[in-house]
Formats: C-alpha cells, structure tokens, sequence
C-alpha cells in the first residue's frame, strides 16, 4: 500500500503498528484518541490475530489510512514482525501501540518534540504511561530481586521497572513495547524475538535492551497515555501469567548470559513465589494460588531442562 506523506512542519513522519487480539471495542478506542491528536499519525498498521476477522469493524478517519493484517496464529512478538513487514518505506519513526491504551492529545506531538530535539542517535522513546503504581516499596523490591536498584537500568538479574508516572524525561535501557516509538532504521536492523510465543512478559525488555548497546532510549515525559488494562481475573489467566513470569525471566537471563547473572535471576525467581505467596496471604485471594502453582509448575519445568512456556 502507497501511502502519502503530509507533514509541512516537520521531517518526522510517524506511523504505529497496533497488534489486537479479540478486542474490538478496546481497538476503535485507541484509534479514537489516534484520530484525535494534535499530530496525526500518517499511517496505522493494525495486525489482528482474531480468528474471524474484525477488519469490517475497524473505526476510519480519512485524514490516516490504515493497513491491515490478519494474522494467526495470534501471538504479540509475531504481529509485531508482521507489523514491522508492511512499514511503509516513508515513514521515518513508527511506534507500536497496545490496544488497550488511550492517548492524550498532544501526545504524537510530545514524541515529535523530542525525537527533534535528540537529533541522531535517539532510537526509541516512549509514552509515559500515567496509572497507578507505588514506588516507595524500591527497597523491599530490590531485596527480593524484583526491581532494579536504579530507575531505567535493566538489573543484571533481568529485572526492570515500569516507565509510569515519569516526573521528568530520561535516558531508559528498555522501553514498554505496548507505548514506545522507534526510528525505522532500528526496525530495519532489529526484530522481536518469536520464541516470546503468545502471552509474554519479556519480550519488549529483550528487544530494547539489545537496541540501547547502539542507540540511545528514552521517555518523554510529557507524551501521556493512559493504560486501560483489565487485571487478570480467571483462574488460566493467574496461571499463564505466574508461568511467564519466571520462564520469560529465565531465557532472557540465559539469552544475555555474557552480560547477565544467572545466580541473580535465580533469587527473583525465589522472591518472586515469595511475593505471590504473600499477596495470597495478605488478600485471601484464591486465584493466587494458580500463580503461585504456575511459579512452582515452571521452576520444576526449568529443572527438568525444559526452558520453555506451557503454553
């Protein structure tokens, strides 16, 4: 597909690749606040991994075409790459976009504003992802393995900390795949590691963080968007996700072996299943419990030499 470049005030000419999945309302909702901003993207590359097709559904605004794809079988790293295939040749920086998110309206203008100011060099920026989080418990955190001791690092145990509720711009080693720009040459050079089948956790980490040993990343803090995620709340879904959360560490961890500790992943595999244990205490939730066995289930996978996910 041809698609014309109209962008009189700037050199920056931005598209997004949106991967979905059984989610159409959640979709046109993002594309609402797309067609809403200040900068208008000059394309969107929408990759639906939806068994039957949503293409019929899809919300159009004239002023920015649309390239579509139905791929399956789904899985986020794949749509991605199938994403990253149809990048029209124009386009100088495309981001990709979880479908669940809501951007304010300035915010393709924020990115544009600081992608011009980094000049060369700048690879990947983010939105700053505004919802609720507590930062205050960084030491208990640390301690167990979870976080990394400094904001923007990815620790040497594969652990990161969410870029949300940013104060001020800075210079990041990952950046969250579901809210982040890249300059098109890294799109040439780097793709998403398919061996993050399905559901991942560390699938973003391990694509970003291969890209800052070259070129520099960074959020822009005043690039809003809203993350309008729903938690997990059935029993499969606590269970896939206390599976990843220990075997997406752990190939990652062994992917970077010449730069990464395994010993370390190891101790947040174990303060991991502490803190899932904990919740479960604390909340009394009995679907917790499906986390923590999924934790247990993967450990033992692990051991058995089998590094790879349940589903």
């Amino acid at each position: 597909m041809t698609v014309t470049m109209n962008n009189p005030t700037s050199n920056i000419y931005l598209g997004f690749i949106v991967p979905t999945l059984n989610r159409p309302n959640e979709l046109n909702r993002l594309l609402r606040s797309l067609y809403n901003q200040s900068v208008l993207p000059q394309a969107i590359i929408i990759v639906d991994g939806t068994a039957q097709s949503i293409a019929a559904g899809i919300l159009h605004d004239d002023r920015v075409p649309i390239i579509y794809a139905h791929d399956i079988p789904p899985g986020l790293a794949k749509q991605r790459n199938t994403g990253i295939a149809l990048i029209p040749s124009a386009l100088t920086h495309v981001g990709f976009l979880d479908d669940d998110l809501v951007l304010a309206p300035d915010a393709c203008a924020e990115i544009v504003k600081l992608i011009e100011e980094e000049g060369p060099g700048l690879g990947g920026v983010s939105f700053n992802i505004t919802e609720e989080g507590n930062r205050r418990a960084r030491l208990p955190m640390w301690l167990l393995g979870q976080w990394p001791l400094k904001t923007g690092t990815v620790a040497k145990n594969g652990s990161v900390e969410g870029n949300y509720n940013l104060s001020h711009s800075k210079y990041w080693q990952w950046l969250c795949g579901g809210a982040t720009v890249w300059h098109t040459e890294v799109l040439r050079t780097y793709s998403f590691d398919e061996w993050y089948k399905g559901y991942s956790l560390w699938e973003d980490v391990d694509f970003s963080y291969r890209v800052s040993k070259k070129w520099r990343l960074a959020v822009a803090v005043n690039a809003r968007v809203q993350h309008l995620h729903i938690p997990p709340s059935r029993q499969d879904q606590f269970a896939r996700l206390g599976d990843v959360e220990i075997i997406d560490r752990l190939y990652f961890v062994r992917k970077h072996a010449d730069s990464m500790w395994l010993l370390g992943a190891y101790w947040a595999v174990l303060g991991t299943i502490l803190r899932n244990l904990f919740v479960l205490v604390r909340r009394f939730e009995p679907k917790q419990a499906h986390r923590v066995g999924a934790n247990l289930k993967a450990v033992g996978r692990y051991l058995s030499g089998r590094l790879e996910k349940s589903h």
